[in-house]
């Protein structure tokens, strides 16, 4: 009876339920699009049209019952509607606590004004997965030279919660060369790039880096494209060609595709990217070059964001440039990308700049900045770090739909003028400081600049080749119309790389936004994130392995609380060509305010032969309650022959969950190169969803790249240099020395051999840069080689053990006799000192000066071997005293020690009688 009784009753509710629904829903009629996304940290509009369909007038306050995901920013104000009537209403939300992909109903509720309901309806609402994908090179390694095995480090990022998949490409304005690379959610990489990746120049080169990057969605694959472009300094090698000719390195690509999704469609595209420079002579510091890409030739008249070209000119005192492409300035004015023309004018240590930009992409609007700096070094105006001060002021102005490039005067508040500061300092060899601020100006109600309240950006940046440690901080206190929130922010990370022990990467994050617009309710976000990744040796090729990460969300003053806990711990086999990593632990979370308690098993393998074959394999398991989900993932790369180059990559995804459904993704790419000008690449791609049955499309791609270069202009055969260095004691060649010769580098080889092939006749500096600083080297360095005219000149080196000299004062107080004739000067008043004594030891080459410490000694240590003085500087002795000798001379053999004393005595007067004209003579 009672089952019975239980069923009646809930039998009754439901259709109590379902008759009160359909009162309510009498009354009014919602219509909404199908499928509304909302994304994270960002405000999203949501368009209701609400109609009427009773016979009378009606008063209702709209409402929505709140979801932890996100919340309403628009006030829900009083609505009137007349009999009949049909509105059409926008309500602004802020999704603000969530990083999962979701799925929502949204009750919205419409209630008389007695808050009884009257109306009630679900609305679907997806949220979108938290995204973050970020790319940048490791400048920590210093200095980077080109000897062909030299390599860059690029830093992969995958700050999301879902995976992230891509592509990257390396211009070096010959040819193309692309990597592979996955990253499961919160994950990152460190890839290793060859220099011979880039166009180089004489003392730098152009990190070119284009990122196409995909995000894994649960029925999706969704891509977007990530570029870095940065001019690095580095030491670029005396690389002699015979048959020398200047380049203009270029390609032209043709491009078919099929894509089956949807209706069956073909697409084609022509690319066109070209990259030249024109120089009088190899070292002439006046240069010319020109830069243009262009992703679909076809369409002249259309450009997209990708789409650049630029004209530059520099010589000692000018440089300039011209064109369509990203002109950046320092930190907080940011970068802007459009047409515009920069001047930039170096007299002596001063650098005057202006900038006109027209920006197609963040501002829409004209921009025009003028700046004034001071330089270091004249020579390395391409490094902001040789920047010790500068100003900038910068002018900001709408009217976009000018013909003009440059833009009018508006009212409106988002024009502001700004004035910035820049200071970077170089404490050291290897610490930086910077410091920017930033003031404004609104055009609209000609306020005046506000000096007190600044925005600020802090850096200090210490880095050695194994090590780099730096600290951001950014803060803006005061909310600027049309320009920025409230924000403050900081930021430190640390990282060390030494496979021999220990390596790691830790960084710490902290961030807090709010905004108090006149259309919104104010609101505040607080994020925290810290991650540790250790690598540490613990037997031979074995190494034991961590990864710690905690990302915190608070917002609207701590109402809302969002914690995202991993701790992972595994091991990890580096042998030769062969990487194995595995680690497990727990994924602590709590979104939509339910705690979850995930274990994770993540296993990586990598097998890397060269640039012959490499395979990579990822697999990561989750289990979640009685959910079970996992995702794999297979790079294979292999060069057939040095004509043909394969890859294949497969990702496969088995979820369980309510959200994501098994999905397999797989590409492949075929390269043929039957002559180092022209190249064929067959590409295709396939998506599998095991979504509302089976899903499935693919895309097939056939491009044909031509490469070409100007004529060739050879030159004749001159003279050759060739450097020598040994260890004679070990009877070893000194490899990898890098080696300076005016405005020429090399580097010894295997054998301890440097070259310079094809020079002029003259007189060549030689030095060592890298030289260790107990290292020395004989004949003692800087050098001076004289090569003569088509001749073939030889000098050899060795590595040499340095000798010492210790320097001793003896201050006496009387002086000696000598036949009566010597007596004590009367008058000295002077203490005993033996102490900042100055001594200067010097021979053909070399002058070296040092001062005694209280016990009236010195060293001369790493010194080499030959014939040396030594003597005091007379200014520096004490008042009234001298020394019986004042100089000494010394043969100093290698790898020897010696002691020199000094004796320091008062001055005497000599007396001298004899007898002329009755007169006593004395001489002092």
């Amino acid at each position: 009876m009672a089952p019975n009784l239980i069923s009646k009753t809930k039998f009754f509710c439901l259709l109590f339920i379902a008759l009160t629904s359909s009162l309510l829903a009498k009354n009014f009629e919602v219509y909404t699009a199908e499928n509304i996304s909302f994304e994270i940290n960002k405000v999203s509009v949501l368009a209701l049209k609400i109609k009427n369909i009773s016979s009378q007038e009606q008063l209702v306050v709209p409402d929505f019952i709140a979801s932890p995901a996100f919340s309403i920013i628009s006030p829900l104000q009083a609505l009137h509607f007349a009999k009949e009537e049909e509105k059409n209403l926008y309500y602004v939300f802020l999704v603000e606590n969530t990083q999962q992909l979701q799925s929502l109903t949204l009750p919205f509720i419409l209630r008389d004004e007695d808050y009884n309901t009257v109306f009630k309806d679900y609305l679907k609402i997806n949220i979108k997965p938290y995204t973050s994908f970020k790319a940048w090179i490791d400048k920590s390694q210093l200095p980077i030279f080109d000897d062909k095995t030299e390599v860059l480090k690029l830093i992969l990022e995958n700050d999301s919660n879902i995976p992230c998949i891509g592509d990257i490409s390396f211009l070096n304005g010959i040819e193309k060369q692309g990597k592979q690379f996955y990253l499961q959610a919160g994950e990152y990489d460190t890839l290793s790039v060859g220099l011979d990746s880039f166009l180089k120049f004489e003392s730098f080169f152009n990190a070119a880096i284009d990122i196409d990057y995909s995000f894994i969605y649960s029925d999706s694959v969704v891509t977007n494209n990530l570029s870095i472009n940065e001019f690095l300094p580095y030491y670029s090698l005396y690389q002699p060609d015979l048959q020398s000719f200047y380049k203009i390195p270029a390609y032209l690509s043709n491009k078919v595709v099929y894509d089956s999704y949807g209706d069956d469609k073909w697409e084609h595209s022509l690319r066109f990217w070209a990259y030249g420079h024109i120089q009088r002579e190899k070292h002439d510091k006046t240069f010319v070059s020109w830069y243009f890409k262009k992703d679909n030739g076809r369409f002249l008249n259309h450009w997209t964001d990708s789409d650049e070209y630029m004209i530059n000119f520099y010589n000692d005192r000018i440089e300039s440039t011209v064109g369509r492409e990203n002109y950046s300035t320092i930190n907080l004015l940011g970068s802007h990308y459009g047409n515009g023309v920069e001047v930039n004018y170096y007299p002596k240590s001063l650098a005057f700049s202006y900038q006109l930009v027209k920006d197609y992409y963040r501002e829409q609007s004209t921009l025009s900045t003028y700046s004034l700096s001071l330089l270091k070094d004249k020579a390395d105006y391409f490094n902001e770090q040789n920047k010790i001060i500068s100003f900038y002021f910068q002018s900001k102005r709408r009217d976009f739909n000018a013909n003009s490039l440059i833009g009018k005067d508006t009212n409106l508040p988002e024009d502001n003028d700004k004035i910035a500061t820049n200071i970077s300092l170089n404490l050291s060899p290897n610490l930086q400081f910077q410091n920017e601020l930033l003031w404004f100006r609104n055009n609209s109600t000609n306020d005046e600049f506000d000096f007190a309240q600044p925005m600020i950006y802090n850096q200090i940046r210490y880095a050695v080749p194994s090590t780099a440690i730096e600290f951001k901080h950014y803060l803006q206190t005061e909310k600027i119309d049309g320009e920025y929130d409230y924000k403050k922010s900081f930021e430190s990370n640390l990282s060390h790389n030494n496979h021999d022990l220990l390596s790691f990467v830790a960084g710490f994050r902290y961030s807090n936004e709010k905004s108090d617009y006149k259309w919104a309710y104010p609101y505040e976000q607080t994020y925290q994130q810290h991650f540790l990744k250790p690598k540490l040796k613990i037997y031979k090729s074995l190494y034991a392995l961590g990864d710690y990460s905690m990302y915190r969300y608070n917002s609207r003053s701590g109402s809302s609380s969002i914690k995202d806990k991993q701790l992972l711990m595994g091991i990890a086999l580096d042998y030769n060509f062969l990487y194995f990593e595995a680690l497990a632990g727990e994924h602590n979370y709590n979104y939509s305010y339910k705690d979850n308690n995930e274990s994770v098993l993540r296993l990586s393998a990598r097998y890397l032969y060269y640039d012959k074959f490499s395979l990579t394999a990822n697999s990561k398991t989750t289990k979640l309650d009685d959910n079970v989900n996992q995702n794999q993932h297979i790079i294979l790369e292999t060069s057939i022959s040095k004509k043909v180059k394969a890859s294949v990559s497969l990702q496969n995804y088995h979820y369980q969950g309510n959200a994501w459904r098994n999905m397999i993704v797989s590409d492949g790419s075929l390269q043929f190169k039957p002559h180092y000008r022209h190249h064929f690449t067959l590409s295709g791609k396939h998506y599998e969803l095991m979504q509302k049955g089976m899903q499935s499309h693919y895309t097939v791609s056939l491009e044909y790249t031509m490469l070409f270069n100007m004529p060739v202009i050879p030159k004749k055969y001159m003279s050759d240099m060739r450097l020598e260095f040994v260890d004679s004691y070990k009877n070893q060649a000194l490899d990898n020395l890098l080696i300076k010769s005016g405005n020429m580098y090399a580097l010894t080889n295997e054998h301890g051999v440097a070259e310079f092939l094809n020079i002029a006749k003259g007189n060549y500096p030689i030095e060592v840069v890298n030289l260790d600083a107990k290292q020395m080297i004989f004949p003692q360095l800087p050098d001076t080689v004289q090569v003569g005219d088509k001749e073939k000149a030889v000098k050899k080196y060795s590595l040499a053990k340095h000798s010492k000299i210790t320097v001793q004062v003896n201050l006496h107080k009387k002086t000696n006799k000598d036949n009566g004739n010597y007596i004590v000067y009367s008058d000295s008043q002077e203490p005993d000192r033996k102490s900042d004594i100055s001594f200067v030891l010097q021979n053909k080459d070399v002058k070296i000066i040092k001062k005694t410490d209280k016990h009236g000694v010195l060293y001369y240590d790493q010194l080499f071997a030959g014939n040396w003085q030594i003597y005091p500087l007379q200014q520096s002795l004490p008042h009234n005293y001298e020394f019986e000798k004042d100089i000494q001379s010394i043969e100093v053999l290698e790898d020897s020690s010696y002691q020199m004393e000094f004796d320091l005595r008062p001055k005497a007067i000599i007396f001298q009688s004899f007898i002329d004209g009755g007169e006593v003579k004395i001489k002092e």
